[in-house]
């Protein structure tokens, strides 16, 4: 994965905890995308649900929507081939725009 798209996947992955489920959500969609961006970018580490449960407690509702928004975005990602590469690459940024403005203050580890 490059290196913009790995870190906010993993920065928003390791701290949504946000409502119930929410980290398993990650931790789920999270492995399901090094998985299919597998072809083309170097996977992340999976999210370790305690520590997303602990850091997540700054998320507000606006957060939580924009996190699922966006988590729902990355599980509707095909799998990234050497020919679709770049595509999918705008795709994955294009998912991590639904955040909420203010999630960065909810993500910040």
């Amino acid at each position: 994965m490059n290196a913009p798209a790995l870190a906010a996947l993993t920065t928003l992955a390791l701290a949504c905890g946000c409502g119930e489920g929410l980290c398993q959500k990650a931790h789920r969609i999270g492995t399901r995308l090094n998985n299919k961006g597998a072809a083309c970018v170097t996977g992340s580490t999976p999210v370790e649900i305690s520590l997303c449960e602990q850091t997540s407690k700054k998320c507000t509702q606006a957060d939580v929507d924009g996190i699922n928004r966006t988590l729902d975005c990355y599980e509707k990602l095909g799998e990234c081939t050497p020919a679709n590469q770049q595509k999918w690459i705008s795709d994955l940024r294009d998912c991590q725009d639904k955040l909420h403005p203010g999630s960065s203050v909810c993500l910040a580890m």
